[in-house]
């Protein structure tokens, strides 16, 4: 049985814990990057009687460019009035 010692094959305790660290830091990095984005682009609502009721982002900005141009109509109707 040949062992991994005999051919200059050995993995310290110290290189052990290093990969085990490296490893951990790139996870944790990860992981934040993923939580980042994941709140940031979280829909913002409250719970309805249907159940979450949820706006997103994107939502909010068409509902903006909803409420500028319906204003814009009312003024102008208001205008002609």
């Amino acid at each position: 049985m040949v062992d991994l010692r005999d051919i200059g094959h050995t993995l310290s305790m110290q290189t052990a814990i290093f990969y085990l660290l490296a490893i951990g830091s790139l996870i944790l990095v990860a992981g934040s990057v993923i939580a980042f984005f994941a709140f940031r682009n979280a829909p913002e609502g409250f719970e309805g009687e249907e159940g979450f009721i949820g706006v997103t982002k994107g939502d909010e900005v068409l509902l903006d460019q909803f409420a500028a141009q319906r204003a814009a109509l009312m003024s102008m109707q208001r205008s002609t009035a």
